[in-house]
């Protein structure tokens, strides 16, 4: 391939990643979780030598993102015993990825109701009503509890389901 051609390459290559990184990012996963799946979808074999060069990212992140991603069953993990790496393919579909993504709103509904009810108790310690601005902070965790819910039911009704859930005719 000549630098010209490699050049435009990686730059569709990285707006692609940006895209699907995105669309990660928005159902609930991180930046780093987002940004390696996408490589590893675009490139569909990768290894973490090459996620570093690629993604900046250190190695320990790399490392616990790709072992928390295969234990999502997002990615697989395969010995090769010729270069001594383990390379790590998608597991599934574009739609079943990001299904996966959709699947840790539980967990993430339960982080923020879990740090709302915290704040709620260090509300209720005595003298922090005096406090400027508890009104507001008690009205915000009231809506936020009467909200959660109805948000939570919203993504579970419209989550895409595993490829194993899925209906056969």
């Amino acid at each position: 391939m000549s630098e010209d051609v490699e050049i435009i390459f990686r730059d569709v290559e990285k707006k692609l990643i940006r895209i699907i990184t995105e669309m990660s990012y928005q159902k609930g996963r991180s930046t780093t979780f987002s940004t390696i799946t996408a490589y590893a979808y675009v490139r569909e074999k990768v290894t973490q030598k090459i996620l570093q060069k690629i993604t900046g990212f250190s190695r320990s992140t790399i490392s616990n993102t790709l072992a928390k991603l295969v234990q999502d069953e997002v990615l697989v993990k395969q010995y090769n015993s010729e270069s001594r790496e383990y390379i790590y393919q998608i597991k599934g579909t574009l739609a079943s990825i990001l299904g996966a993504s959709t699947a840790n709103f539980d967990g993430y509904f339960s982080k923020i109701g879990d740090k709302l009810n915290e704040v709620e108790s260090k509300l209720n310690q005595e003298g922090m009503k005096t406090k400027q601005g508890y009104e507001n902070i008690q009205d915000f965790i009231s809506k936020m509890k009467i909200l959660m819910p109805a948000y939570e039911h919203v993504m579970k009704k419209y989550q895409i389901p595993k490829s194993s859930e899925k209906k056969v005719d």
